[in-house]
């Protein structure tokens, strides 16, 4: 539920807004080089190019937040909190401002990863790490990002109900443009929503959004699908864990395989098959 200040924050057009940060021009999902990685991620994961130009106040506030012990928690911080994870390879899933268990497992495996206490709260000590990649702590978590055609103009269907009927589609589709958009920003798609809330995501628009920085471009050697915290963990030939995503491990009508397997064949858009 978002808070009534949030709510009133949002609504104010950005034609009335002064910005007054330093703006920037940044691009995220950039990859140079000729690696095996960088060729796959350039095929799949298109460049954004953004600013900060015309950015509204309350992404602006995101972006300034900070936290040190004592401090409430609130909806910018827990935002940036959740950028900050993210650009460090510990996911949180979609990106909306909310202290949930996503979240909670993101920071634990990041304090796994950096060898800190694993807690269920932010701590100092946790802050301090997540914020001693300088690049990364001035990095706009919000920004402005002008809609191109094929960011709306993607096939669209109706999800129908049980596993069956959704092994009929051709594909995994989306069932709107906003839910599109919001996938491709790693964000909910009420904070999208919330964050734009007189826009028509037509081509052309500038609107505000989560920026995803880079995921992660270390080699993994292996990963753990840890169905009792339903989180996948990726590790490096030295063990070294290096990356960790929120994900759905089965269930007691539809078991996933248990044990230890090797990777054979990679789909990129499968279907529900």
């Amino acid at each position: 539920v978002m808070s009534p200040s949030f709510a009133a924050t949002d609504h104010t057009k950005t034609d009335n807004i002064k910005d007054v940060s330093p703006v920037t021009n940044g691009v995220s999902q950039k990859f140079t080089g000729n690696s095996k990685a960088a060729t796959s991620l350039n095929k799949y994961l298109p460049t954004i190019k953004y600013t900060t130009e015309n950015l509204p106040v309350q992404a602006q506030k995101v972006n300034s937040a900070t936290w040190k012990q004592g401090m409430k928690r609130d909806r910018d911080t827990t935002t940036k909190l959740q950028a900050l994870l993210n650009w460090n390879q510990n996911g949180v899933g979609s990106v909306d401002g909310y202290w949930g268990k996503n979240t909670i497992k993101a920071m634990q495996a990041f304090q796994k990863a950096n060898g800190l206490t694993v807690t269920d709260n932010l701590n100092n000590e946790t802050w301090q790490a997540l914020t001693k990649n300088e690049k990364l702590t001035t990095q706009p978590v919000l920004v402005r990002y002008q809609l191109s055609e094929d960011d709306v103009n993607i096939k669209t269907t109706t999800i129908p109900a049980g596993a069956e009927a959704k092994a009929k589609l051709d594909g995994m589709y989306y069932e709107s443009v906003t839910e599109g958009l919001a996938e491709k920003f790693h964000m909910s798609e009420k904070y999208l929503k919330a964050l734009n809330p007189n826009a028509k995501f037509s081509a052309g628009e500038t609107i505000t959004v989560y920026n995803p920085g880079n995921p992660n471009t270390k080699s993994v050697s292996r990963v753990v699908a840890d169905k009792a915290t339903e989180t996948l963990y990726a590790y490096d030939d030295k063990d070294n864990l290096i990356a960790s995503y929120p994900t759905t491990v089965g269930s007691t009508a539809t078991p996933s395989p248990t044990g230890t397997h090797t990777v054979e064949v990679k789909v990129h858009e499968p279907n529900y098959t």
